[in-house]
Order: C-alpha cells, then sequence, then structure tokens
C-alpha cells in the first residue's frame, strides 16, 4: 500500500484561466460557494494611470473611512476615506457589472452585491461578501420566468435598522430575506415592475418602492407597513414621470420623491405633496444627512445641489468643482457623522479616438466644507479614458494619455505624474503619443487645443513641459502617430480620415501622401526598424483590404500580394514589423497570421494560438525578434520561438474589454504592459522561457530518476534532488507537457451544449492509484480534435510530492476535455490527496523512483 502525505496542492492553472475566470466559475454554482479574490489576476496587475469610475458611492454608516464604488467597470474599495483605492472586482463578459451594492448598517465587513450575467441565460443572483468585498458567497438566483428575460434592471434593498432584512425585485417577482439571504420568500405586489426599494431607516416596517411606469401605464410609489406583505399605491405627485425617492432618517412619514419638474416632499407618509424650492429637470441622487437631516444634497444631470433647511431653498455648489467640461451627472454620498464631508463622481464625458470611440469616465472628488471647495481623490482608481502609451527605449518610464489628459510614471516609481504644462486645458484630451528613436527625452503628442483644434506638442524633457509646433487636419480623433529613425526625425500620422500625413519639422507643417497609389483609408501604418524609408500600411478600401509598401518614405507606393483571400471579410490587422525587418499581418479579421523575412515578397503563415475573435496587437523583445507576443479577444499570448508555439498570458482582469494594445519594456523585456481602453494599463513579469533540460538520471542514480515513453512524442521528467524540507520525498516536476496522448474522455456540460465548439482540457497525472496533480486550461476547437499541448514553459509545470516509501512507480497521465466553465469532476476541488479515477487507457510518461 502507498501512504501519501497531505500536501497542499499547488495546482498550476495556466495564467489564461484568470481573475475572471475563476469569478465566472464560483458565481456558475448552483449552491453556496466562494468566488476569487480579485487580487488573483493571474500575474498582471492593474497600475493606472489614476483615474475614476462612474459609479454609485458607499460610505458604510459606522466606518466613514470605508467607502465602496459601484461603477460600470468593476467594484472598488478605499480604507482611508478615499485617498487610496484598489480594485475588488472587475467587469468581464460573463458576469458584468455590480448592478446593485448595499452595505450591512453596523458591520463594515459586510456587503451585498447583484449581479446580472451577461451571457444566456442572463442570470440574476445575488452574493454576499464577509470580508469587504475580497471573497464572495453566492446567496441566490431567483427563478426565471418561461418567456421572459431577466429584468435588465434588478433593484436589491436593506433595512437598515433590521440589518438581516433584504429586498430584492429580479425577474419580475419580488422577494424577501430575513436572514442575510440564506432564504428568500416571494411577496406579492401585483405585477408591479419595481425599479428602486427604499426601507425607512428608523422603522423597518415602512417600506416603500418606485414602479416602471409605460407607454399607458405612470410610474407609481407603492408604501407597505407591514414589511412588505401588503402594498398600496399613493398619491402622485403630478402626472410627472418619478425619478428617486429618499425618507427622513428619522421620520418615516417624511419622505422626498424627484420628478421631472424638480423636487417634491410629503410629510404625512406619501398621501400629500408639496414643491421644495429645487425646481430644476428631473433631479437625483437625493441625499439626507443622517445625522443633521436639515442639510441635504441632489444632483442633476449637469450640477449639484444643496439645502441646509430641510429642502425648502436649494444653491448650486457644483460650479466650484475643478474638471467642469461636458458634466453628464454625479453620483453623490454624504459622511454619516459630518454633514459638510460630501463625496461625489463627476462624470464627465471623453472624446478620444476609435476603438473605443466617445465615453463616459467619473472622478471622484471630495469636499469638507459642504462643497465649496473640492479635491480629486483618485489614486487607484482606473483611469479607462486611455488611447495609447508609450514605454521610454531609455528608462523604461511609462507615458499614457487619454481623455484625463498626459501621465508619466518613472521605472523606479507606482505613481503616476501628470504631465500637462503647456498643453493648454486643465485637462486636455490627448489622443496619441510617440518617442523619438534617437533621443528618448524627446516626445510627441496630438491633443487638444484651446482653440479647439487638434494641434501637434513637441516636449524635449520627458513630458515636464510642452510647446505647440502646429495643427493637424481635424477630420475626428487621429489614429496613429509615429517617429521615425530619420534625422532630423521624420513623423508620420493617420488622420481621422484615414489619410496618412507627414512632418519634417516636428508637426508644425504637414504634407499629405496621397499620391502614388497611397492608401485612401489606411488602418495601420508601421516604419521599417532596419530601413526608415520602408513602410507598410493596410488599406481598408474593398472587402478584404490590401496592404502597401513604399520604400522612399511614402513617394510612391506598391501593393504587396498576399496569399489568397480570407474567407471572412475583414480589414487586414494588426500590422507590425519585427526588430529585423519581419512582417507580420493577419489576413482579415479571423484570417491566419502572415509573416514575410523579405518585406513581403513570400508569406507563411503563424501558428498563432487558436483565436475565435480579433487580434489587435503584436509586440517584440527587441533584442530578440524570436520573443514575441499578441493581444486578441482571446487574450494574450506569448511565443519565443517566432510563433511556432505560444504560451497564454492570460487577460488582463477585465474581458469585458479587451487587450488593445500591448508591449514589452526595452529595458526588461520580461515585463510586459497592456492597454484596456477602459481599464487602464496592466503589467505582470513574465519568466523568460528557461533551457529545456535533457532527461538526466538513471539506474543507480543517488537522487532519483526519471524515465519516458519513447512512444509519447515530448513527454519528458526531468529528476529531482530530494528536498530537505520533505524528508525522503522526492519533488518531481515535469518540464514539458505530454504532447502525444491521443486518448480524449469527452465529459459534455449544460454550457457545452450550447456551444459544441468549446471545451476544457484536463491532464492528470497519477502516482500508484493516487492522483498527483490535475491541471486544467481552456481549448477553442472542434470535437473531436484534440489539441497539440503547449510546452516549454515554467507556467504549465506540474509540482507533485512523490511516495514517502522507497521504491519504483509509474507516473502515468491521461487527457479529459469537459465543457468550459467547470472544474472537470476528475480533478479534486481541495488540497486532499483524491482517488485516482479509473482512466481509459492512461500512458505511462515515466518513472518516479524514490530511495531511502
Amino acid at each position: 500500500m502507498i501512504t501519501l502525505s497531505p500536501w497542499r496542492k499547488r495546482r498550476r492553472t495556466l495564467v489564461a484561466i484568470l481573475l475572471m475566470a475563476a469569478i465566472a466559475l464560483a458565481l456558475m454554482a448552483s449552491g453556496p460557494t466562494q468566488r476569487a479574490r480579485a487580487e488573483d489576476s493571474g500575474g498582471w496587475r492593474p497600475i493606472g494611470p489614476d483615474g475614476g469610475a462612474d459609479g454609485a458611492i458607499l460610505v458604510h454608516p459606522t466606518d466613514p473611512n470605508r467607502i465602496f464604488i459601484s461603477a460600470s467597470d468593476g467594484l472598488f474599495r478605499s480604507d482611508d476615506g478615499g485617498d487610496h483605492w484598489r480594485t475588488l472586482y472587475v467587469r468581464n463578459t460573463r458576469i458584468g457589472a455590480p448592478r446593485a451594492v448595499v452595505l450591512h448598517p453596523t458591520d463594515s465587513d459586510t456587503l451585498y452585491a447583484l449581479f446580472r450575467r451577461e451571457t444566456y441565460p442572463f442570470d440574476i443572483e445575488v452574493f454576499v461578501s464577509h470580508d469587504g468585498g475580497e471573497s464572495w458567497l453566492f446567496r441566490f438566483s431567483p427563478p426565471r420566468i418561461d418567456g421572459y428575460d431577466s429584468v435588465v434592471n434588478p433593484t436589491l434593498a436593506i433595512a437598515p435598522s433590521e440589518p438581516g432584512s433584504l429586498y430584492l425585485f429580479a425577474n419580475h417577482r419580488l422577494y424577501k430575506s430575513e436572514d442575510d439571504g440564506s432564504s428568500w420568500k416571494r411577496l406579492d405586489v401585483s405585477g408591479h415592475e419595481i425599479t428602486s426599494i427604499v426601507v425607512a431607516p428608523a422603522d423597518a416596517n415602512i417600506v416603500y418602492a418606485i414602479t416602471a411606469g409605460g407607454s399607458n401605464i405612470p410610474s407609481r410609489i407603492l408604501k407597505s407597513e407591514d414589511a412588505g406583505e401588503h402594498w398600496f399605491s399613493l398619491n402622485r405627485p403630478g402626472d410627472w414621470g418619478i425619478g428617486t425617492l429618499a425618507v427622513h432618517p428619522t421620520d418615516p412619514d417624511t419622505l422626498f420623491v424627484s420628478v421631472d419638474d424638480g423636487l417634491h416632499v410629503s410629510r404625512d407618509g406619501g398621501r400629500t405633496w408639496s414643491k421644495t424650492g429645487l425646481d430644476v429637470w428631473r433631479p437625483w441622487n437625493i441625499n439626507i444627512s443622517p445625522t443633521n437631516p436639515t442639510i441635504m444634497y441632489a444632483t442633476n444631470w449637469q450640477s449639484i445641489f444643496k439645502s441646509e433647511d430641510g429642502g425648502v431653498n436649494w444653491r448650486t455648489i457644483g460650479d466650484v468643482l475643478p474638471d467642469k467640461r461636458n458634466s453628464w451627472g454625479h453620483y453623490l454620498a454624504i459622511h454619516p457623522t459630518d454633514p459638510d464631508t460630501i463625496f461625489i463622481n463627476g462624470q464627465t464625458y471623453y472624446d478620444f479616438p476609435d476603438p473605443p470611440g466617445n465615453g463616459i469616465r467619473g472622478v471622484f472628488y471630495k469636499s469638507i466644507d459642504g462643497g465649496d471647495h473640492w479635491v480629486q481623490l483618485s489614486q487607484g482608481l482606473p483611469n479607462g479614458a486611455l488611447s495609447d502609451f508609450a514605454i521610454s527605449p531609455a528608462t523604461g518610464a511609462l507615458y499614457a494619455v487619454g481623455g484625463l489628459g498626459a501621465f508619466r510614471r518613472d521605472a523606479n516609481s507606482l505613481s503616476w505624474v501628470p504631465i500637462n504644462d503647456g498643453l493648454g486645458e486643465t485637462s486636455p484630451v490627448v489622443y496619441q503619443i510617440a518617442i523619438s528613436p534617437g533621443v528618448p527625452e524627446t516626445l510627441y503628442i496630438i491633443g487638444s487645443s484651446d482653440d479647439g483644434d487638434m494641434a501637434i506638442y513637441v516636449s524635449e524633457d520627458e513630458g515636464e513641459s510642452w510647446r505647440r509646433t502646429g495643427s493637424i487636419t481635424k477630420s475626428g480623433p487621429p489614429r496613429e502617430l509615429i517617429a521615425a529613425p530619420t534625422s532630423p526625425p521624420a513623423l508620420y500620422l493617420i488622420n481621422g480620415r484615414g489619410e496618412i500625413e507627414k512632418s519634417w519639422n516636428g508637426g508644425a507643417s504637414w504634407t499629405r501622401l496621397g499620391g502614388g497609389g497611397a492608401p485612401t483609408f489606411a488602418r495601420g501604418l508601421v516604419v521599417d526598424p532596419t530601413d526608415p524609408n520602408r513602410l507598410y500600411a493596410t488599406d481598408a478600401t474593398g472587402p478584404w483590404g490590401s496592404l502597401l509598401r513604399t520604400v522612399n518614405g511614402g513617394q510612391r507606393w506598391r501593393t504587396v500580394s498576399l496569399p489568397a483571400p480570407p474567407t471572412e471579410v475583414g480589414a487586414l490587422e494588426p500590422l507590425t514589423v519585427d526588430p529585423e525587418g519581419g512582417v507580420y499581418v493577419r489576413q482579415g479579421m479571423f484570417g491566419p497570421l502572415l509573416r514575410s523575412d523579405d518585406h513581403g515578397e513570400n508569406w507563411e503563415t503563424v501558428d498563432a494560438p487558436p483565436l475565435r475573435s480579433q487580434l489587435y496587437a503584436m509586440a517584440f523583445d527587441p533584442a530578440d525578434p524570436a520573443h514575441m507576443v499578441i493581444a486578441a479577444d482571446d487574450g494574450v499570448s506569448i511565443s519565443w520561438d517566432r510563433g511556432r508555439s505560444w504560451t497564454s498570458a492570460g487577460q488582463p482582469l477585465s474581458t469585458f474589454s479587451p487587450v488593445r494594445q500591448i508591449a514589452m519594456d526595452p529595458t526588461n523585456p520580461q515585463r510586459l504592459v497592456a492597454m484596456n481602453h477602459w481599464d487602464g494599463l496592466y503589467e505582470r513579469e513574465f519568466a523568460l522561457r528557461k533551457t529545456l533540460l535533457p532527461l538526466i538520471g538513471g539506474p543507480g542514480d543517488e537522487t532519483g530518476s526519471g524515465q519516458v515513453d519513447p512512444a509519447v512524442s515530448g513527454a519528458w521528467v526531468q529528476s529531482a534532488r530530494l528536498d530537505p524540507a520533505r524528508g525522503s520525498r522526492t519533488v518531481v516536476q515535469p518540464q514539458q507537457l505530454v504532447t502525444g496522448l491521443t486518448h480524449v474522455q469527452y465529459w459534455r456540460g449544460a454550457e457545452e451544449e450550447t456551444d459544441p465548439e468549446t471545451f476544457r482540457v484536463a491532464v492528470i497525472l497519477t502516482v500508484g492509484d493516487r492522483i498527483a496533480d490535475c491541471l486544467e486550461f481552456p481549448y477553442w476547437g472542434r470535437f473531436p480534435s484534440i489539441p497539440s499541448f503547449p510546452g516549454q514553459n515554467e507556467e504549465y509545470a506540474f509540482a507533485f510530492v512523490a511516495p514517502e516509501e522507497p521504491g519504483r512507480y509509474n507516473l502515468t497521465a491521461s487527457v479529459v476535455a469537459g465543457a468550459p466553465g467547470f472544474y472537470h469532476p476528475l480533478c479534486p476541488a481541495n488540497d486532499e490527496w483524491q482517488p485516482a479515477p479509473s482512466l481509459n487507457t492512461p500512458r505511462v510518461i515515466g518513472e518516479v523512483v524514490v530511495q531511502e
């Protein structure tokens, strides 16, 4: 009998199974389960620059230093009153953003979140966290009604005076829990569609709800005086649409309701109404100070208002905000004990290049004097309004530009510094940045200007100061800005009309490259680093697009022949050139990735990872062009052998906004930097490939040995010396996965029925009759094909403990496939040793030898 010691398994899932996959797995479970921590991001970490989040602010009622922002792109928390922020959860395509978050009134570590999944069947799910949002437990998913989709805007509420009482409206039904969400019962609301629920802070029996209106059905205010058991309609304040509702903190019969013509108040529980002094159009986000109810705040789409007499008179305080451009409204929260301390998310409209186009971002501000003065506090909140970034080839400093201006982060710093001196506006919009190849202290950017034009600026001191050199064609946001390694440096840009322009004087004047066969609608432009006069451009004209090349700096162009036209319509992108002049282009949005080593005369297909969606960007190690990285909707992948084999580097946190730009740090190629337009920048260290060691050891080797089944191609087991920390046990690490196994046992799951082309592969290693380790990773392909497992990278290594008893034991493996989104049932779900499954024709891949 083999005795195996308990061992905390090091489950080495591929880096592609990142934070969002872990969250998705937890949310798909049918019973209570714990969701992975947001910090477990597979090696990627958000690095800014600091920005804002466009969502509701929640200040904890007993711990005002703990603040949450529930935004469209995730959930964020501050533990120091808003001075610093960190990400708890980032939106992804499966789960979406939190639809509602409510805080426990006395326990600052407990909060509840409501999610609506963004993939079919669009389930509504309630989770609770007892550690401040670090991890989550599933509580409830209301059943769907046949023939109806889940309601788009579900709502969640808590009774402040009875913390265990929760209300949920979802899937056209109202539910209540009285035990922290563990169990739920249905309440009768007579078919009303509820948009918001408010429980009176001073009386848990008094509950108000606003119903959705329609073309022939006006919205209503419902009231319950017995904690939701029975409901009746209140009089409406006029025939206007009803917005938000707020209840007095100590008087449950005093409530405020916003309608289209202003704010109305009732002093008798909603039986009669009178208009307050706030008569602006559609006020919302009504806030009443819990310690001084005479202090009230409200917002609408453009302003912030304050009342100091209980809502009778109001004045505007939002005009003093530092950033007043294109305001689209604000979320507001009041400090629980200090009515003069308020927090807002100033939603601001930004215009920056497509993709992603125009958008709304939040800018977090705090005031400690009732709104007379404001301080921006955004450290740690993602600046998703990014349009471009660059890395200094000399220092490794990061530059990022976008809707909040230009920023720099030095290589040895963790903070970003705004570098907008000389750009004209308080917070200019910056579209593109380029670093001079010969003089890295010299930077060029395209940004907005005070006169409304798009201007070109130059800095000769790493962004400390800027001067305007000229203007560019105002035809929409530019797509590219390139500084060529010529003397003096030539600047190229693709303007908003898809035309290529060139400047020899730092942007003071521009010449359109419109003759000699130049692209009519350029999508991409690159300069060959081995010859600055050789450029390539992709032209999106026509159903397939075309690739063009010039060898004289853009004076004349000719079409480069590619292999047969792709079967999918789409532009030729991305387009890039490696440090040795090798040209890469994807032939159509979903076509093959091609490479030419002779400037486009001949092409070969690169064995890129299976890609189901668009490929956005590529980057290379400046010192080793065989070391390359690609970014696509599927995530980031790395190759060390010019694309012959690939390793998944995962998706930087959010799969809702895929990586659109990626780079290797020229001063440290192990460092990858990726940009999601909506989520900001992320970085990770990715170890360089280690040389695959040949099989070592053999009979009589005092440290153990490993053997390989010659019938299994590419299966290697590297011997390892005895680990003193583990006594007599031997740690064995196969350095390359099995590539020749042919047995596949398919496990079909519910999701697989809707997408039969996707599945998850598990490789199971056993020693004797016990599982030694189990590795899972996704694979995109068609049944019944079996992938060629990636290898030659430590990210794929197994690690397991061999038996303590001396002897020889076979190391076997089997490949099993399962539906995505589920852990395969054969892989252990905990840290204990599991009995080995009954595997059909497992393959012996090596031998473990344990000696005294």
